[in-house]
């Protein structure tokens, strides 16, 4: 979606960084949502009466995936399948090129919901990893499969190394 298309759907103005807009997502009185792009063509919205882009995208009748450029050529080059113990997806991690991720949960028609709001996190290969002794953390799915083919049991988390949740230590120490 070009930023002129989304603008055609805000009350908005021009600002320094992009544009203020009165937020569809809530009753917004005062202008609270800022819109703007990225060198890479990806549209920003941040309400800061604290609306969720998913909240917004909703009134809008657009989706996520609609904020990246149509001139943004993004292809998945992998997905990494995140399962509970019984092997049921709960969500992926797509990556695509030119480097980027993203995530993604089923919402049970066929089709994806771009977010994570209000699932169960769990580390990547979860039910291999609690059969093993002993387990290497790395940073990112394409290392940890790398670490399997060479024998070497590995997990991550979704979301890089800064969002490790002490629910993941658990799992492991209770279970492992």
């Amino acid at each position: 979606m070009a930023i002129n298309a989304l603008l055609s759907k805000l009350d908005h103005k021009k600002c320094n960084n992009g544009y203020i807009a009165r937020c569809p997502a809530h009753d917004d009185h005062t202008p609270s949502l800022s819109v703007s792009v990225t060198d890479t063509g990806r549209i920003l919205l941040k309400c800061f009466a604290g609306c969720t882009v998913s909240d917004i995208v909703k009134e809008l009748d657009i989706t996520t995936a609609d904020l990246f450029s149509e001139s943004q050529e993004r292809k998945i080059v992998a997905i990494y399948n995140y399962v509970d113990e019984n092997e049921i997806l709960l969500y992926q991690v797509v990556r695509f090129e030119p480097k980027g991720f993203a995530q993604r949960m089923p919402e049970g028609n066929g089709g994806w919901i771009w977010n994570l709001n209000g699932v169960r996190r769990v580390l990547y290969r979860l039910p291999e990893i609690l059969s093993q002794q002993t387990i290497y953390i790395v940073e990112g799915e394409k290392d940890c499969d790398r670490l399997w083919s060479l024998g070497f049991p590995a997990t991550t988390n979704a979301q890089g190394a800064g969002k490790w949740r002490e629910e993941y230590t658990k799992t492991y120490v209770t279970n492992g």
